[in-house]
């Protein structure tokens, strides 16, 4: 697996073994200290990795996959729901043509009953 280091260490038979592996956005600054105190207690093993050295936080919260899907359904979210505020608007807008031409052709009759009367 490129990226991973394991020191070699030989147990004895009398110790416990343990593996120090650093954290997130570390590169293992604490192996040492932690070597030093543990050693006399136990075989320690550290193994070091670089995957998550940079950015590490980033990469564990935001898989470049995860991210890449979840920007995908973003974009397909906001794009359906400006459409749907387009076909919403004309729906209104046509409503309220339909609405005007009643007013319009109301007034005219109106209009028309009145000259009528007065001719």
């Amino acid at each position: 697996m490129a990226g991973v280091e394991v020191q070699s260490a030989r147990p004895s038979r009398h110790k416990e073994s343990v593996v120090l592996v650093h954290g997130v956005d570390s590169t293992g600054p604490w192996y040492q200290d932690a070597l030093e105190a543990l050693s006399p207690h136990f075989d320690c093993i550290p193994i070091s990795y670089d995957q998550y050295a940079r950015w590490g936080k980033l990469k564990v919260a935001f898989d470049p996959w995860l991210l890449i899907v979840g920007l995908v359904l973003l974009a397909t979210s906001i794009t359906l729901g400006a459409a749907r505020r387009v076909l919403h608007a004309r729906a209104i807008l046509s409503r309220t043509r339909n609405q005007l031409e009643r007013v319009i052709a109301a007034s005219r009759q109106a209009s028309r009953r009145l000259s009528s009367r007065y001719v």
